[in-house]
């Protein structure tokens, strides 16, 4: 069963919000040292070149998980890439390789979700094992 902070990540997901990774000066962030995660939603983003150069840049981040969860101001970040291309090629694999071996419902659910977790509890549902799953994982990565 997932927990309230995995339903709140999907549903922001859903509506399209950011999702980033990022990387954080701990000298302009405190508190940030006994994070596990720096992953969250982009609330707002505020940029030198928005507020005429005089303001460092800001993001306002809702970070739904982890060890702090809440909504924090995150000075001068570094965004990294979150995974994006490896869920897309995964994605991409099944749709071209195992179409006919699922039904159209679990084919759609899969394409309509960036969850690996989501994806992996799909193909269950269409009758995959976890050996089955796993050999999976090792032919996308034989053609990556």
């Amino acid at each position: 069963m997932k927990n309230f902070d995995d339903i709140l990540t999907g549903c922001l997901k859903g509506k399209g919000m950011r999702y980033i990774r990022f990387k954080v000066d701990p000298t302009l962030n405190k508190g940030f040292e006994e994070s596990e995660s720096y992953e969250g939603f982009v609330l707002h983003e505020l940029t030198n070149e928005a507020c005429g150069g005089g303001l460092p840049s800001v993001l306002k981040m809702l970070m739904p998980g982890g060890s702090m969860p809440g909504i924090y101001d995150i000075n001068q970040p570094v965004i990294t890439p979150n995974k994006p291309k490896a869920i897309k090629m995964f994605k991409s694999f099944i749709v071209k390789k195992l179409s006919e071996k699922l039904d159209n419902k679990v084919m759609e659910q899969i394409k309509n979700t960036d969850d690996i977790d989501d994806i992996e509890l799909y193909l269950k549902q269409g009758g995959f094992s976890d050996k089955d799953i796993l050999n999976v994982y090792k032919k996308v990565l034989k053609n990556a």
